[in-house]
């Protein structure tokens, strides 16, 4: 959604993220489901991570905890990063697939996905 943004800087072994507030503690504390993060640099390098835990450190910022640390060899920032997404572990929940050609270049696929308990 281009909603999570960086606060700080971030190094090649820091495991402990923090981002502006954006209720992530509501989402990763409050459900079993398998959650990760995923970090698009402008270079179009994609590094995706486990999420283990979502703290609130104030009314501004949380801190996101990874697996491991993103090392891209640098110190990274906001301005680094094209986009940061939440991803869930899916799975295919039937053996329908749907495409519907709405225009002539265009089509819409359609199909049915469960989310996967840790």
């Amino acid at each position: 959604t281009g909603k999570l943004r960086l606060v700080g800087p971030v190094t090649q072994s820091q495991v402990l993220i923090n981002v502006e507030n954006a209720d992530l503690t509501i989402v990763y504390n409050n459900t079993g489901w398998v959650t990760d993060i995923e970090f698009e640099f402008l270079d179009g390098t994609i590094e995706r991570r486990d999420v283990t835990l979502v703290r609130k450190v104030d009314s501004a910022t949380e801190e996101i905890t990874i697996f491991s640390a993103i090392d891209i060899g640098k110190t990274f920032t906001m301005d680094d990063i094209r986009q940061i997404s939440l991803l869930h572990r899916v799975r295919l929940d039937s053996d329908t697939i749907t495409f519907d050609w709405n225009l002539k270049e265009q089509c819409t696929v359609t199909f049915n996905t469960r989310e996967v308990l840790s």
